[in-house]
């Protein structure tokens, strides 16, 4: 092939008159029909044994996800975040099959991070009639908003519950301010409202340093956040119960039943 390509060359710089440039390389489209999804990324077993014993007391610590592991499962974040920014796809197959099953009268969507992802770990009945968890672990705002009308407004709740804004602090996808993380959470609100769904708009959970962004003391402007929430006037407004609880999946167990109770009133 290479010969082939240098006889092509040097009889192309042998003619009299220049060939016209080539036409610049169009990318590949996306085929529209069908189901453009890859197959769901396989989290690798040390991960998802270290996620399911921080809500398991009597069980021993797992050991530490292994450093294969860890370098698979950040491979596949950033590929997954290379092809589909906002997860579109996470739960797109979980969406159809409830469509199927046709409007759930009281259906409740919990859209959020990692605080609501976990939350089918440490309750899983909890999720086993009306209440749908939409949450993604590591997601921003911005990422939440673009998958809103997917995963919550399509499902046709009779609420949703928005527990969001931490990540954005952490810069899980870039530089923000405050005043962004408001503005994409005033629109999940107001598209919630224009359908006529109820919202539940909870405030965020106390943190005062992030794991994967040891740099950060994130406590103030978490604490910051918390008003901008309030200000958001939704239905009605939950309040993390732990005070300094650090950060980490067992915030979640903290809020549960302040949670609980504010979706069953």
């Amino acid at each position: 092939m290479k010969r082939i390509l240098a006889a092509v060359i040097v009889l192309a710089a042998g003619c009299t008159t220049a060939a016209p440039p080539p036409a610049p390389a169009q990318p590949r489209a996306t085929p529209l029909a069908g189901a453009p999804c890859d197959p769901p990324l396989v989290v690798p077993a040390s991960i998802i044994a270290r996620v399911r014993a921080q809500f398991d007391d009597s069980a021993a610590p797992p050991p530490a996800p292994t450093a294969a592991d860890l370098a698979a499962y950040n491979e596949m974040q950033a590929l997954q975040r290379a092809n589909d920014w906002a997860n579109l796809c996470y739960y797109r197959a979980d969406n159809a099959a409830l469509d199927t099953l046709g409007v759930f009268p009281g259906r409740v969507v919990l859209m959020g991070d990692s605080i609501t992802q976990s939350w089918s770990l440490a309750d899983p009945d909890f999720f086993a009639t009306g209440y749908v968890n939409r949450g993604i672990s590591g997601q921003t705002t911005p990422q939440m908003l673009l998958r809103f009308r997917a995963d919550v407004l399509d499902l046709k709740p009779a609420a949703v519950h928005i527990l969001a804004g931490v990540n954005d602090i952490a810069g899980n996808t870039g530089p923000t301010r405050l005043k962004d993380i408001q503005n994409n959470i005033i629109s999940m609100v107001q598209l919630a409202q224009a359908r006529g769904v109820n919202v539940i708009l909870a405030t965020p959970l106390p943190a005062d340093n992030f794991k994967w962004a040891p740099h950060l003391r994130p406590s103030r402007e978490i604490a910051a956040l918390a008003p901008i929430a309030r200000n958001s006037r939704p239905c009605c407004l939950g309040r993390p119960l732990c005070g300094r609880e650090q950060s980490g999946a067992r915030r979640l167990l903290c809020s549960d039943g302040d949670a609980r109770r504010r979706l069953e009133a």
